[in-house]
């Protein structure tokens, strides 16, 4: 019995029918898909953007309200809107039965049965305006709370997986870091078993293949001694890294300690 929408992709009231609208389209589609709550906010959107210009929104609401929700107030008030928009419509007919039958629904809600009495028919028919005056703009903002609600999640599991992917890799770096420590005595201890030092007696160096065995002097830093043996200070994190087994820092440096100094 609903209209299908358009094909276009505008917002503007002004220049656009209802069915192009992108919010009633997007209702429609939440209806093929079952959606039927988040149907109803889209719907309910395209009514607040064209106030008095809605008539195939307003027919949409109803059917949901009534046929999905079992709300028979707030179906016969968008019925009503749409008879007041579209009086003439082919469906204007099947409209004002559907209104019965959702004051008969309403109707079945109250202690008595006020359809059989004239007076208490006009009754009721004043406090299902009333109540739709009221729950109209209930639901509408409750529709478009849950919509807001659910891009609220969207951000809050986007910025979860995020998080979950920066702790990964972090951890896949301090596996790496332990790893290469762990590697590096090995590495040290099959340097120093190839090795056949030639030690000359001094008390400063002692050579042999690929390193330089040297004797930590009063006053030496990581920087001085990469001076002594480089021509520039800027190596001294090469000595460094040779020996951290012995040296907990840079700034470690005592006399009397050996260090093991890498040959270009």
């Amino acid at each position: 019995m609903l209209a299908f929408g358009g094909c276009g992709f505008y917002d503007t009231a002004e220049t656009v029918n209802e069915e192009e609208e992108r919010s009633y389209q997007r209702g429609k589609q939440y209806l093929r898909e079952g959606r039927q709550e988040n149907a109803l906010s889209s719907f309910l959107r395209v009514i607040e953007r064209r106030p008095g210009d809605a008539p195939e929104s307003h027919l949409e609401a109803a059917d949901i309200y009534l046929t999905h929700l079992e709300e028979p107030v707030e179906a016969i008030y968008h019925f009503r809107r749409y008879l007041e928009q579209k009086p003439n419509s082919p469906q204007a007919d099947l409209v004002r039965g559907r209104i019965n039958r959702a004051m008969k629904e309403f109707a079945r809600t109250l202690p008595a049965d006020p359809l059989r009495y004239p007076v208490e028919r006009m009754d009721l028919i004043a406090s299902v305006e009333e109540l739709e005056r009221e729950n109209s703009e209930l639901k509408r903002a409750v529709a478009q709370l849950r919509e807001e609600s659910e891009a609220l999640r969207a951000q809050v599991r986007e910025a979860e997986e995020r998080a979950e992917e920066a702790s990964r890799r972090v951890q896949a770096r301090r596996q790496e870091e332990a790893s290469r420590r762990q590697r590096e005595p090995q590495q040290r201890a099959s340097l120093a078993a190839s090795e056949e030092p030639d030690r000359s007696g001094g008390d400063e160096r002692e050579s042999s293949r690929g390193t330089e065995t040297y004797t930590v002097q009063s006053g030496d830093t990581l920087y001085r001694i990469s001076s002594r043996f480089y021509g520039t200070g800027n190596r001294w994190d090469e000595i460094y890294e040779a020996n951290r087994d012995v040296l907990p820092n840079a700034n470690s440096v005592r006399a009397g300690m050996e260090l093991e100094i890498p040959l270009d």
